[in-house]
């Protein structure tokens, strides 16, 4: 069985698919951020989700400090290079 109070004030249940009602930041509806945990409560957290707004990192291959345009990789974390 679940409990219908709202422990952590953010709107929803653990009954109404709250998937962490102990955290304020996770719950149904919320946008998905890059931070580790499932924020919006569908399974999936961070690159696994695909509404997560990732940033595009740009490979310095000559180690110039400007990016290669030619080659990018969208992650949560600045990948090495």
């Amino acid at each position: 069985s679940c409990s219908s109070f709202d422990f952590d004030g953010d709107g929803v249940s653990a009954c109404a698919g709250d998937c962490d009602d102990f955290d304020a930041n996770n719950f149904p509806g919320n946008t998905e951020v890059c931070d580790n945990f499932d924020n919006d409560c569908d399974t999936l957290i961070d690159e696994a989700d695909p509404d997560v707004v990732l940033t595009t990192w740009y490979l310095d291959g000559d180690s110039d400090t400007y990016g290669d345009p030619g080659v990018s990789q969208a992650t949560c974390t600045q990948p090495p290079g």
